[in-house]
């Protein structure tokens, strides 16, 4: 009976054990976690932010010009017709010729006769004689200036007291030959001739003793100045008029009635040239033929439109913003472009104008921005409608999201969740610029973290 209850202690003894260690194994095993559901993420990348501003648009040419008739004349010949394409210096028609070749030979015959030898010859027969005229008038206006000359009034005086002593003699010798009223026979007529000189000759004398022995007035030496000047102006002129004939340097402001007639006889002779050059007109820039109302041997009055000429690679488009975007606008900002009939071009411009005025008509406040074409695309013609993204601002090379990843508040910081591999985690983040597919991100993350995006 003991042994019996020892064995029963035996086993209760092991079974105790067992129990206590099954139960010590199952506290030290590891626990077994659920694994979670790998949720949508984007990655953080580096990568350019841009906001833009939609403007829509067309496509507007603003060279396109009307090729007039640039004399008075008659076509003989029509050289381009609607739908050419031209080239610049193209000869598009041809006038009648003949009277401008007439005109060109008589303006160059004109022109000669005033350069020829003699012509050259006579200008300097002028120089000379001016030159001495000159020289003249300058003594003259010295003797005013300088007129105390005591030796040239002592010499005057002499030939008073001189021309005196003649008159006394011949009107002596004229008294006592008692002639009467009338002259009667060639002694008395000798005497009479004798005194007459003699009275002249003395009248000379007294002025210029006069002249001489006193001061000159004001008017006197004024009118000595004025004829010094006139004779100078008159050598300049002449020396002027030379020196255009030789081939000389002429002044800018150089006059004179002889530089005036060569002058216009020159311009006659470009003139002439110029409108027999006109009668063939020809294209001022590389187009298209637009539309053409010339017609031959008809008489045409200079200033008639007879071609419309048009450049297609001169195009601009005419783009629309809105009030609330007008702001951000401004000239030489980059653009880039769409163009419904051409699906596979996308072209580039910059802000070329901007009207700050409300265009008229529109239902909602609309402003004209203009844009400047870096290249024009092939097939691009007026009127083709086109969708603009002015570039506003831009980030290079920043830590980026895809902005519908965030929901951002009205300031610069947003929270996001960021998946770890195993779970999510919530981080606060501040946010840059806005772009229209990606926002900046300033802090909060870093290059290849994911965040959930739903």
């Amino acid at each position: 009976m003991k042994r019996i209850w020892i064995v029963l202690g035996i086993i209760l003894g092991i079974g105790i054990i067992g129990l206590v260690g099954y139960l010590g194994f199952r506290s030290s095993s590891p626990k077994v976690q659920v694994a979670l559901p790998v949720p949508s993420t984007a990655s953080v990348t580096v990568c350019n932010v841009e906001q833009s501003v939609t403007a829509p648009g067309t496509a507007v040419n603003f060279r396109e010009t009307y090729v007039e008739m640039p004399i008075d004349g008659k076509l003989t010949e029509i050289l381009a017709r609607p739908g050419d394409s031209v080239k610049k210096g193209q000869i598009l028609a041809k006038l009648d010729s003949a009277p401008q070749e007439l005109a060109l030979a008589t303006a160059k015959r004109a022109l000669t006769e005033l350069t020829s030898p003699e012509a050259i010859a006579s200008a300097e027969l002028a120089v000379t004689k001016a030159q001495a005229d000159a020289i003249n008038a300058k003594i003259a206006l010295n003797n005013q200036q300088y007129w105390e000359n005591d030796a040239l009034i002592q010499n005057q005086y002499a030939n008073l007291v001189i021309a005196k002593a003649n008159l006394d003699r011949a009107q002596a010798a004229y008294d006592r030959a008692n002639v009467g009223d009338y002259i009667n026979n060639p002694d008395e007529a000798s005497l009479y001739q004798e005194l007459y000189n003699a009275q002249q000759a003395y009248n000379l004398a007294e002025f210029y003793y006069s002249v001489y022995s006193q001061k000159p007035t004001e008017r006197q030496l004024n009118e000595a100045q004025a004829t010094l000047d006139l004779a100078n102006a008159r050598l300049a002129n002449a020396q002027n008029n030379l020196k255009a004939l030789t081939g000389g340097d002429v002044p800018a402001d150089a006059s004179g009635s002889a530089l005036d007639a060569l002058a216009q006889a020159k311009l006659a002779v470009q003139t002439a040239q110029d409108h027999l050059d006109a009668t063939k007109i020809i294209a001022p820039f590389d187009g298209i033929i637009l539309d053409s109302s010339a017609e031959t041997h008809k008489s045409i009055p200079a200033g008639t439109s007879l071609f419309l000429l048009h450049d297609p690679k001169n195009i601009e488009i005419k783009t629309t913003v809105t009030e609330v975007d007008f702001p951000y606008v401004n000239g030489g900002q980059k653009v880039t472009l769409y163009f419904d009939a051409l699906p596979d071009v996308e072209a580039t411009g910059t802000v070329s104008r901007i009207v700050p005025l409300r265009v008229s008509g529109s239902n909602s406040p609309l402003y004209y921005v203009y844009i400047r074409l870096d290249n024009i695309p092939d097939h691009l013609v007026d009127g083709m409608t086109a969708d603009g993204a002015i570039l506003i601002a831009q980030r290079q090379q920043v830590l980026c999201l895809p902005r519908a990843v965030v929901h951002a508040s009205s300031g610069n910081t947003a929270t996001v969740k960021v998946w770890n591999g195993l779970a999510t985690e919530p981080r606060q983040i501040t946010i840059g610029l806005r772009g229209d597919v990606y926002l900046e991100i300033l802090s909060g993350l870093k290059e290849g973290e994911q965040v959930v995006t739903q």
